[in-house]
């Protein structure tokens, strides 16, 4: 009788569970060819390079790396540092991002959209990580309402839209 229990409970649960992960999807933007990219991180989201790019700041060194991709359901994220992890703080805390750390590498599920600061050596060369949800309802290019910039690089004259 308890076997039977047990295929009863597991098997609507399985079956959720693929539903749940058929669902999952992540979406990620090339890097425009004149973007010069991170040479201090390397990102796969569910198994995709991220492209992971430079920033100059004034801030502390100067230099910060960010990235940025869409999800839905959930997403495994790891992150591999070339600087040591020991003492990695994940920011902000509500967030609840504790990642398993092997090495060089980090690893984290997320479950819903957050944009974190990844600090592996205090506020000195962050990566800040932007998620989001993936857009739905998108309005067409060709609606005459709609002012529409293609994928890629654009310099409109005079710098102005």
């Amino acid at each position: 009788m308890k076997t039977l229990m047990r295929k009863i409970i597991f098997i609507p649960l399985w079956i959720l569970l693929s539903m749940v992960c058929v669902n999952a999807k992540v979406v990620v933007y090339p890097a425009p060819v004149s973007e010069t990219l991170s040479v201090d991180y390397v990102i796969e989201v569910d198994g995709k390079p991220i492209p992971v790019y430079t920033a100059l700041t004034q801030h502390h060194d100067k230099k910060y790396s960010i990235a940025y991709f869409d999800f839905s359901g959930s997403a495994t994220v790891k992150i591999k540092s070339k600087f040591s992890l020991e003492k990695l703080i994940v920011l902000p805390n509500k967030c609840g991002i504790c990642p398993s750390i092997h090495q060089d590498e980090a690893i984290f599920q997320l479950d819903k959209p957050c944009d974190i600061s990844f600090e592996p050596n205090g506020c000195n060369s962050p990566l800040l990580l932007f998620t989001n949800e993936i857009e739905k309802d998108i309005p067409s290019k060709d609606n005459p309402n709609v002012i529409y910039f293609g994928p890629g690089e654009h310099n409109p004259e005079n710098g102005l839209i």
